[in-house]
């Protein structure tokens, strides 16, 4: 996705750093997912999805940070 520079430069690096942390996140730990934890994943990337489809830069920042938020939070969940 292309900044078009909506994003300072430390919040692009941000940006594709969180999208990296989610496949990461969710590569090293899908099978450990319940049933409706893939759901809320899902859900939340299908809202980042949507707003890098609609070009809107600032919102799907904010998503990449709000499912990154889900994941980390179910994958610390199972640690316990």
């Amino acid at each position: 996705m292309e900044n078009n520079g909506e994003l300072s430069p430390l919040e692009d690096a941000e940006f594709r750093r969180n999208a990296l942390d989610i496949i990461t996140l969710v590569e090293a730990n899908e099978e450990m997912f319940t049933i409706e934890e893939h759901k809320a994943i899902s859900l939340a990337n299908d809202a980042l999805e949507f707003w890098i489809s609609e070009g809107n830069v600032r919102r799907a920042y904010w998503e990449t940070q709000n499912s990154l938020n889900i994941i980390e939070n179910i994958v610390k969940s199972h640690e316990v």
